[in-house]
């Protein structure tokens, strides 16, 4: 799963964080959660 947020994103895999990329630009959240949903990935609510 990744949880996309206002300052960065988390690879989750099992619950526990395998990838963490911070220090995201500010307003990417959406981006980033149709970047996931393109990929297949299960983006956090």
């Amino acid at each position: 799963m990744l949880r996309v947020a206002e300052t960065g994103a988390l690879l989750e895999r099992d619950g526990r964080v395998v990838e963490s990329v911070i220090v995201l630009p500010h307003g990417v959240r959406a981006a980033g959660e149709r970047l996931a949903t393109s990929l297949g990935l299960e983006v956090a609510s």
